[in-house]
């Protein structure tokens, strides 16, 4: 047998129409595709969307509505160097397709509504990242998307970002204290649109150390890699430990971002 494989493992975190995936896919790209494996969460629901509209549940549902029992067999298989057969849910459809044989590679990137939900996860994590984006910013994302590449029509989106709001709060949004780091995007109003940049962002990362300083050089690797060496880089401290009450930034750090339709392009930055 062969040395043990060294797997790093990054989770992504946060609501539907945060930025995730495009997030996610942008690693990808940058960390080499062929070395990274990117698991979808919502893969992993046990229902599919008629079974989930006749039982009145949402896909935020951790047990009712998702399979997180294998989700975190799969993860530490990937963990440990070993494939898996992964499901697959179909977004246009709502409904689920046949399997796939999924590898570990070098990195693996989970992404998803819950992520950071159970311990067994957060422990097969090396970088934890939550997505705190702006609710206008996601229903604006979730809208175009979904009424999109899902098949749905807007009000229908609308309606059902109403239907889920209370499973987000209960749900999704507590896991924020559990992450290394919290990105959270906004609409930068003091930038004018442009042809090149026709939907200005501003973002802000802020991040948690936890004794090891292991975090904070994968972070900076991972900053570096999407072309934010040049940005002032402040190591904020965040009060607050996990699971208890909020997070308190004493400093952050902003730069401007703009969103092209498919993804995230940065372009200057600044700090406050």
């Amino acid at each position: 047998m062969g040395p043990h494989r060294r797997v790093t493992m990054v989770g992504i975190c946060g609501d539907s129409g945060a930025g995730k995936s495009t997030y996610a896919e942008a690693l990808k790209y940058l960390l080499g595709q062929e070395r990274v494996a990117v698991i979808a969460l919502d893969d992993y629901h046990s229902l599919d969307r008629l079974e989930r509209e006749r039982l009145g549940v949402t896909a935020l549902h951790p047990y009712k509505a998702n399979n997180l029992g294998l989700l975190v067999d799969h993860v530490w298989s990937l963990r440990r160097g070993q494939s898996i057969v992964k499901p697959v849910y179909d977004h246009s459809t709502g409904t689920f397709k046949d399997p796939l044989d999924i590898g570990p590679g070098d990195f693996v990137i989970l992404e998803g509504l819950h992520t950071l939900y159970l311990e067994r996860l957060r422990e097969a994590l090396d970088l934890r990242i939550f997505f705190d984006t702006d609710r206008a910013l996601r229903v604006q994302w979730k809208v175009r998307r979904d009424a999109g590449a899902r098949g749905y029509t807007p009000d229908a989106v609308l309606a059902e970002i109403e239907r889920r709001r209370p499973d987000v709060e209960q749900y999704i949004e507590p896991q924020k204290v559990f992450a290394d780091v919290v990105i959270h995007y906004t609409r930068d109003d003091d930038t004018p649109p442009t042809i090149d940049v026709p939907e200005p962002i501003r973002v802000r990362f802020a991040e948690r150390l936890r004794g090891s300083k292991r975090r904070l050089v994968k972070w900076l690797a991972l900053a570096g890699q999407l072309g934010l060496v040049r940005a002032t880089h402040f190591h904020d401290e965040i009060i607050g430990e996990e699971g208890k009450g909020k997070w308190t930034k004493r400093r952050a750090l902003y730069w401007r971002a703009s969103w092209n339709g498919d993804g995230l392009g940065y372009c200057g930055r600044s700090t406050r």
